[in-house]
């Protein structure tokens, strides 16, 4: 099946026993969220080139897009924070590009910067402006990356708030930035940190981001299959409703509807 060369989907699902998403016209994709420092080494240290360049080595030669995921940093505790986290973050932005020049990089959640309720206040409210700053901030990252992979996961059963919030995430990414959005979407509630697992959003909820981010997004990078009570993935269901849904939305971008 042909995927759509306008709207990409992107396969960063950690399920076990998972076939070949490819199969169904989803894209592959890595994700990078560690082991670029010597052990004992702080995380606000530069990386360790050889590290990285190991780590880079040990994927496929493929050429497909590579999110680093290092949330670590802030743009959202004042200026000197903001500064840190620039610094650092083309640190390490450099240190990929220096490793594989030719593949795309992105970072995970920070252009824009994730802020829900920010993000779902009115224009021109002070929080919402002050969140623009801040992306504006992460904007200046835009040198240094090849696509834009913001964060809209799902925190409550609220579908018109969700739209809200995901509309406000990729107007900012349009704002400070003309590279490709791809935003990590989450088929289970996000479960804030807890030890435990995930509700499963509604179909028709699923169904809608999906649908809504082919209005607005160049793509997206699907995420989820960990137990986090068990720490392990979960195993592969292929008569999961979410899944179910995405194949449909697949399928209607094969056939160009």
């Amino acid at each position: 099946m042909a995927q759509s060369t306008k709207f990409k989907v992107f396969n960063g699902l950690l399920y076990s026993e998972m076939p070949d998403l490819r199969h169904y016209g989803v894209s592959q994709i890595h994700v990078i969220d560690r082991g670029i420092w010597p052990k004992q080494t702080s995380h606000f240290e530069d990386p360790d080139p050889r590290l990285v360049a190991k780590k880079l080595d040990a994927l496929p030669d493929d050429g497909v897009p590579l999110v680093m995921d290092f949330e670590f940093y802030s743009f959202s505790q004042g200026l000197k924070k903001s500064l840190e986290a620039l610094e650092g973050l083309t640190t390490i932005a450099e240190s990929f590009k220096t490793a594989a020049p030719s593949r795309p990089i992105g970072f995970y959640g920070y252009m824009p910067v994730h802020d829900y309720f920010d993000a779902i206040k009115p224009k021109s409210s002070s929080e919402y402006r002050t969140w623009q700053d801040e992306n504006t901030m992460a904007g200046m990252l835009n040198p240094y990356v090849d696509f834009l992979a913001p964060s809209l996961y799902t925190f409550y059963n609220r579908p018109a708030d969700w739209q809200t919030y995901a509309r406000a995430q990729i107007s900012e990414a349009r704002r400070i930035s003309d590279k490709p959005v791809y935003a990590f979407i989450w088929p289970q509630f996000h479960n804030q940190g807890k030890k435990k697992q995930p509700l499963a959003i509604p179909a028709d909820f699923w169904r809608l981001q999906l649908e809504t981010m082919s209005e607005i997004a160049d793509g997206v990078i699907l995420w989820g299959g960990w137990n986090f009570g068990r720490q392990a993935s979960m195993k592969w269901n292929s008569q999961a409703p979410w899944w179910v849904q995405t194949k449909e939305f697949l399928s209607s971008l094969s056939a160009g509807v």
